[in-house]
């Protein structure tokens, strides 16, 4: 799958595209980070509170899609709290709206300042995690009443389309013997 999918705005690419990611290497890190342009951040910094700060994330786009549990939600949202305080991220009122500015060389505090942009202007609860256990892909919902649940409906939709018709034809089959 592409780390951007069509219909995602502009603006939400990076944080779409660092919840799509896995960052189990550093060097995974250090390549998001110079492919956006933090090549002088020293990514060990930051590789342990990104990895951090992605999972929180990825536990509110589960909640998004009805697939978290409520005591793993208030944990995330303490740390990212913690967090957003510690990279001393503050609204600021502009003739745009309002805006979140971190500091130009933070790759984590970059993040959370879209995801608190994409909270404050309601396109956050169209980052989901894909429904599908077996996936739990990262995806930006696109579709015009955000209501998918799959984060590919040629992969994991069609598979779990499948099954049910699979359980509905078993259970049918079942019923019937006697």
């Amino acid at each position: 799958m592409p780390e951007h999918r069509e219909g995602t705005p502009t603006e939400l690419r990076d944080l779409e595209s660092f919840l799509w990611c896995d960052f189990d290497t550093m060097a995974a890190w250090r390549d998001w980070m110079k492919t956006r342009r933090f090549d002088r951040h020293e990514a060990a910094a930051s590789f342990a509170l990104a990895g951090e700060v992605q999972k929180a994330l990825r536990c509110l786009e589960a909640s998004n899609n009805g697939i978290a549990v409520s005591d793993d939600v208030a944990k995330a949202m303490d740390l990212l709290n913690l967090v957003i305080e510690e990279r001393r991220l503050r609204p600021r009122i502009t003739a745009d709206g309002v805006r979140v500015d971190a500091d130009p060389g933070d790759p984590v505090g970059h993040v959370l300042q879209i995801a608190i942009q994409a909270m404050t202007t309601y396109a956050w609860p169209r980052f989901k995690l894909c429904q599908d256990p077996s996936c739990r892909a990262s995806f930006f919902d696109s579709s015009k009443n955000g209501s998918k649940v799959w984060c590919s409906m040629e992969l994991c939709g069609s598979r779990n389309k499948m099954r049910r018709h699979r359980a509905r034809a078993d259970a049918a089959t079942n019923s019937v013997i006697v």
